[in-house]
């Protein structure tokens, strides 16, 4: 149904018309594009027919096919359902010119999932719990440590970004921020005493090297490597290493081994924020994802030529800068997922959360060319519905039916419209042409005895309409409708 999604497809022709136009005077090029015009609309007037009973072909194939799947449907779900859902569509079709919000019933109504902010929350309840293994203030413990690992993540983003050699205001900004995450280390360790004594040093997180994730190709930086520090200003350990590139002595540091063993109260908490930490991380992905598509659409495509430059620098900026707070959270998701799989999260929870890849980040094309070819039948990356599972979740799977129903019963609804215009469309084709082959019999008569020059022109002109008006009646009757 291209007619549905494209005004005038035809025009498009026309578009090859601008490179012989574009050095001509405005009269001239005003002439030029009337004739190209005119040919264009005699060349559709004469295949219409044609073209009309193509279309319907097309429709009849396809309303018995959308019969058939709706039909199908409404036996799966029944027939109860199958009335409730009617009755809350056509209230919907009815309301949604006052409320727009009305037609929100066709897509998914998704539970949001519970961030790591809930998660806490939940912890803390327990650990005021009488019998309760957890210690009083483990959960606001591991909740710093977790926004630490995530400012480590931020500033390593930063200062790659920054490239080798950055200004100096950059470079102070950098210093402040880096003696702020140390300061919150120290401190952070000193507190870690009174739940994790530290025995040895914790393994760095592998997710958080600079080589991880770094070299996509989106980010405009794949070769750029981070600045250092000159010697004589002091942001490092005893040990050499950088604030952005220690460890947090968190339970997922120290090994699948010890989250098993001696950390099993501080690993289940840590891994039930680590799942509301991939929810946040999954939720700013997809908005962040969402408005690039978006700008790509209405701020890219949309302007053109030398008056819009300024406003696609302005567009790219804006990009840019989403596209780092995508990378960001997508590394934030990474190294979430690395911590569950040490701290033994269930198959089940590891099925949820898959391995994120960068096509998984990619900008949605139907939001960016919804007129693409064969984009109706494209699906999303998983990242837009992870919030429940239809195998486990019965009310889920009842709303995955519930929206698979009302679009089917749309595309039925769709196509037997387009089955009745084909067929109506035809019939006004022949009675045009029959009204301008009346035309011009009148206007023969009228030159019969003054002009007979003029009366051979008219009905050679009746003639020609004659003839499209009975292919017209031809197609008529292979439709099956009498003229």
């Amino acid at each position: 149904m291209l007619d549905g999604e494209i005004i005038e497809t035809l025009w498009s022709l026309l578009n090859y018309t601008a490179a012989s136009a574009r050095a001509m005077s405005w009269f001239h090029r005003q002439e030029y594009l009337d004739t190209h015009m005119c040919d264009s609309n005699w060349k559709k007037l004469i295949g219409m027919v044609l073209a009309l009973f193509r279309k319907w072909e097309n429709a009849v194939d396809q309303a018995s096919e959308s019969e058939q799947d709706f039909q199908s449907l409404c036996a799966s779900v029944g027939q109860e359902k199958s009335k409730k859902w009617a009755t809350e569509e056509a209230d919907a079709q009815a309301r949604r010119n006052e409320d727009p919000t009305a037609m929100d019933i066709f897509d998914i109504k998704e539970e949001e999932a519970p961030g790591k902010t809930v998660m806490a929350n939940i912890w803390i309840y327990r650990e005021l719990e009488p019998h309760t293994t957890a210690a009083r203030g483990s959960t606001s413990w591991i909740t710093k440590g977790i926004r630490i690992a995530e400012q480590q993540i931020e500033l390593r983003k930063e200062v790659r970004k920054a490239g080798r050699f950055p200004g100096p205001d950059q470079t102070k900004k950098f210093l402040e921020k880096r003696q702020s995450l140390q300061q919150q280390i120290d401190n952070f360790k000193a507190q870690s005493r009174g739940f994790v004594p530290l025995t040895n040093e914790p393994d760095p997180d592998p997710l958080t090297s600079p080589d991880d994730w770094e070299d996509d190709p989106t980010d405009g930086s794949a070769d750029a490597d981070e600045f250092e520090l000159p010697d004589d200003i002091i942001t490092e350990t005893s040990d050499g290493r950088q604030a952005k590139r220690l460890a947090i002595p968190l339970p997922s540091s120290f090994g699948k081994v010890a989250c098993k063993t001696r950390l099993q109260t501080l690993a289940a908490i840590e891994l039930d924020l680590r799942v509301g930490q991939a929810n946040d991380a999954l939720r700013f992905l997809r908005i962040a994802i969402g408005q690039k598509s978006f700008n790509f659409r209405t701020k890219f495509r949309s302007r053109s030529g030398n008056s819009g430059y300024k406003n696609r620098l302005r567009s790219y900026a804006e990009n840019h800068t989403l596209q780092m707070t995508i990378d960001q959270a997508a590394q934030i998701y990474k190294s979430s997922r690395h911590a569950m799989e040490i701290l033994g999260a269930s198959k089940e929870t590891l099925l949820k959360f898959k391995i994120l890849t960068k096509a998984d980040i990619s900008s949605s094309t139907a939001v960016v060319d919804p007129n693409a070819r064969g984009e109706r039948n494209n699906g999303l990356s998983w990242i837009w519905h992870t919030q429940q599972d239809p195998a486990q979740d019965p009310a889920w799977l009842d709303e995955l039916y519930r929206v698979n129903w009302l679009r089917a019963k749309s595309r039925r609804d769709r196509w037997a419209e387009e089955l009745a215009l084909t067929r109506a469309e035809m019939g006004w084709t022949r009675l045009f042409h029959l009204h301008r082959k009346n035309l011009w019999l009148t206007r023969a008569n009228d030159a019969a005895t003054s002009n007979p020059k003029l009366q051979y022109y008219a009905r050679k002109q009746a003639k020609t309409w004659d003839l499209l008006a009975s292919q017209a009646d031809n197609a008529l009757s292979r439709m099956g409708d009498s003229p």
